[in-house]
């Protein structure tokens, strides 16, 4: 069974929309970081993130370092020096 009979084609049209919006916005070429952020794409449709606007929206979040997310205090690595 393949994702054509779980989503319609219409859905799916937008679904790839996302997809290439995100990947050329962020220059994601490699084919195995373009079938994750696929995935991801899958994973909020399904979640009920069915328009556009909200799905690019979930992708911008992800991306997102925890941290600033949650407003956790960001810790910066300073060298050593003897």
């Amino acid at each position: 069974m393949g994702i054509e009979s779980i989503i319609e084609p219409s859905s799916l049209s937008m679904l790839a929309r996302v997809l290439e919006s995100h990947c050329g916005k962020h220059g994601i070429l490699l084919q195995e970081a373009r079938d994750s952020v696929a995935v991801s794409v899958i994973e909020f449709y399904q979640c009920g993130y069915h328009r556009e606007e909200d799905l690019l929206n979930m992708l911008e979040e992800q991306d997102r370092p925890q941290s600033s997310r949650h407003g956790s205090i960001q810790v910066k690595a300073i060298p050593f020096q003897e």
